[in-house]
């Protein structure tokens, strides 16, 4: 289904286009092949509504026109803005509405510090200098609002630590109040490296690993075991995939980036061998233990193996002696869990006991009674109550698998890793998820965030997420936003936040619509940095900025100035105001964070054999032949392309003529030429891909496809981890990275 694209709503003079251009939505834009698109006045109706604008997506003219006058006023119907962001060494304060009636009316104000310190004073407006307005529609500081007058003052306040606080000003016996956020201007920084600073590493999807020991994905034991192999190599960072806990009765929605939390783990990358009370567990208990050696994951089998042993293995851990010790452990850590933890625990119960959907596995939380979508609920207060045990079986996991990942970020800290962990935060979270039924007011409902198209997914994406409404988020004090951060940090000496432009705006779908029925939304991306630097910072955690596709100017720069590294691929990494020639290994930018590819992307063997292009082409994701061709052809020259960056530093293999492309294969050689070839860049970090390493052909996933049409999120490698620092193919890529970036 479309949305009416031809009802423009593009002239910004009308009422609808100015509401929707003063809340921050974009009324135009182009894709990435050059075409313009106009949003739909119906899409800015959907877009409207689920930020909160629009009552109803039939809203009057009138109505329409009454939120605009809203709108514009905004900044003047409150009398402190809802946030306010101070930098570290700034002077600190904010500005303030006050009445010209009121101007000598004593003025208190308390500053409620993190750490609960109160910080007090007294003051009357008329002492206050007067400040400007910036945006709104207001452009000085003084305005008239149903025949009240009113004054924009400025509110000096003491100097405040780094930290999130509590502002509240009280005045004539009305009282207001505002977040204030003191930030670092930039990032945590770390350089990598023992030499000059650039360091390299590798780069797994943790599901895919092999080993004898598994059950047939990789769990946290297959990952202290890439990080020993890691330090072997010489290595200072491992990459890993999204751990967010996914769908424990629907194992096969397996695609870390449309998880049911961001806040949890998946506790099916629990290490079963190094779990409290598993080596208690009688053995008898059923479960076939899945092939170690298949190609695919096997979700459901082992899923249903390891829910089996881990069942057990709490049964045992909660009542036998000898786990008394760790279940102390247990306890004390749980008392000091928030109430999100109770909540997603609770979830995870009501999920399991939900009958309601019978032709499908995975239950909706939306579809289940009234009663039991609030979390807040009496019943579902009552059916934690007398299901104790199960919710404690819950938290449990969650305490079982942060324990075994902190093990891993502990090992990588020991063998002194100059990063360790780089971690990986999706974009957003499933509509029918644990995070949007916890807190259902911070998402925006009836709308998805995805993507418009481009070469590698030329219908575009929509990738069925719903966005975080920014306008709760500011009213919040983006306390979602730096749980979130905070959690993913945890373990982490880096963390990947996937398609940052999201911190500055998002392309959003009406749900129901084409991708091509979107429009980019707005963040208040000052105040969203602000927040990232501070978890940064307080974490020593290195942030990346997946920085591809559709950027919008100044981005970079922006990123830059906090401290956030730039993404960098090869493949995209090209000369497009020239010869589409690939960029030389000088001039990539140093503040990045430099690869081939990613999982969404074809490995090297893949891209230079064109197999990306031809899955597409057999599931009809070209919208035209021409289309087709035109990548076809592109391909054909990006390896004359690749052929010739790498004769010009001398790094072609001997023998290869890179006039003749189709007489090479993406043999050993020519992989390690590239690697080499992007060790030589500026860039601080530099990541490897371990299925190229490997020679693998197909991608990880394949954008555009669900698993029925290609066998997404479940690949495995072909060696097992515990002989990846025997293996020739690692140990000669180390030995040149060595030599590249010693």
């Amino acid at each position: 289904m479309s949305l009416d694209s031809e009802s423009g709503a593009g002239n910004q003079h009308d009422d609808l286009g100015q509401l929707a251009a003063t809340c921050g939505i974009e009324l135009d834009w182009w894709d990435s092949l050059g075409n313009h698109h106009v949003v739909s006045e119906q899409s800015l109706r959907h877009l409207l509504a689920a930020l909160g604008v629009l009552a109803q997506l039939d809203a009057s003219d009138e109505d329409i026109a009454q939120a605009l006058c809203q709108e514009q006023q905004a900044t003047w119907q409150r009398a402190l803005p809802a946030v306010r962001v101070v930098y570290d060494g700034e002077a600190s304060g904010i500005e303030y509405v006050v009445e010209a009636a009121q101007l000598n009316t004593p003025l208190d104000w308390t500053v409620t510090l993190e750490n609960g310190e109160l910080l007090r004073g007294s003051t009357a407006a008329t002492h206050l200098a007067m400040a400007g307005v910036d945006g709104g529609g207001v452009g000085d500081s003084h305005a008239v609002i149903d025949e009240r007058r009113l004054q924009l003052r400025w509110l000096g306040l003491p100097a405040l630590p780094i930290g999130y606080h509590q502002l509240v000003v009280t005045s004539g016996g009305a009282s207001c109040d505002a977040h204030m956020i003191v930030a670092p201007r930039r990032c945590h920084e770390s350089t990598a490296g023992t030499g000059d600073g650039r360091g390299w590493g590798l780069s797994i999807q943790l599901y895919a690993m092999q080993s004898a020991r598994n059950a047939g994905a990789g769990d946290f034991g297959d990952l202290l075991q890439a990080v020993k192999a890691t330090h072997a190599l010489g290595a200072d960072i491992l990459g890993i995939n999204p751990l967010h806990a996914l769908f424990a009765h629907a194992p096969e929605e397996a695609s870390p980036y449309s998880p049911s939390s961001r806040v949890f783990l998946n506790p099916l990358y629990i290490d079963l061998d190094r779990t409290p009370g598993h080596a208690l567990i009688d053995p008898a208990v059923a479960g076939t233990r899945p092939s170690t050696d298949s190609e695919l994951v096997d979700y459901s089998s082992m899923a249903n193996y390891k829910h089996q042993r881990l069942e057990a293995a709490f049964a045992v851990f909660d009542s036998h002696p000898d786990c008394e010790a760790e279940r102390s452990r247990f306890d004390h850590w749980l008392s000091e869990q928030d109430k999100s933890l109770h909540d997603y625990a609770s979830f995870e119960l009501l999920r399991e006991l939900d009958t309601s959907t019978t032709d499908s596995p995975r239950s909706d939380w939306r579809r289940w009674d009234a009663e039991w979508r609030d979390p807040g609920s009496a019943t579902v207060a009552e059916l934690v109550a007398s299901h104790a045990t199960r919710v404690r079986y819950f938290s449990w996991l969650q305490w079982v698998a942060a324990s075994q990942l902190d093990s891993a970020a502990e090992l990588a800290s020991e063998l002194d890793l100059d990063v360790g962990l780089y971690r990986d935060l999706a974009v957003g979270i499933a509509a029918n998820g644990a995070d949007a039924w916890m807190d259902q007011s911070v998402y925006m409902h009836g709308v998805h965030v995805g993507a418009p198209p481009d070469d590698f997914s030329v219908n575009g994406q929509d990738w069925g997420l719903p966005p975080m409404n920014p306008r709760e988020l500011s009213q919040r004090g983006y306390a979602p936003f730096r749980t979130m951060l905070r959690s993913n940090m945890s373990a982490a000496g880096a963390l990947r936040i996937d398609h940052v432009m999201g911190l500055a705006r998002l392309f959003c779908i009406p749900a129901g619509g084409l991708p091509t029925d979107g429009a980019y939304v707005g963040n208040k991306l000052d105040e969203m940095l602000a927040v990232l630097a501070i978890e940064s910072v307080r974490a020593g955690c290195i942030i990346i900025g997946e920085d591809l596709g559709t950027v919008p100017d100044g981005f970079r720069e922006r990123l830059q100035q906090a401290g956030v590294l730039s993404y960098r691929l090869m493949y995209f990494e090209k000369h497009y105001d020239g010869d589409h020639g690939f960029r030389k290994p000088h001039e990539y930018a140093d503040t990045a964070l430099v690869g081939a590819n990613t999982h969404d992307l074809p490995t090297l063997t893949g891209f230079w054999n064109g197999v990306d292009i031809d899955c597409r082409a057999e599931r009809n994701l070209f919208p035209s032949q021409q289309m087709h061709d035109r990548q076809r052809n592109d391909r054909v020259a990006d390896r004359y392309r690749l052929l010739a960056a790498l004769a010009e530093e001398g790094l072609l293999p001997e023998g290869i003529d890179p006039t003749q492309p189709d007489a090479v294969s993406m043999d050993r050689r020519l992989i390690d030429a590239v690697h080499q070839y992007l060790a030589r860049t500026a860039s601080r970090l530099l990541v490897i891909n371990v299925e190229d390493l490997l020679g693998a052909t197909e991608q990880m996933n394949l954008p555009g496809t669900d698993r029925d049409r290609y066998p997404n999120w479940r690949r495995r490698l072909e060696l097992p981890v515990d002989q990846w620092v025997y293996d020739p193919r690692f140990l000669e890529t180390s030995q040149l990275m060595q030599q590249e970036r010693p």
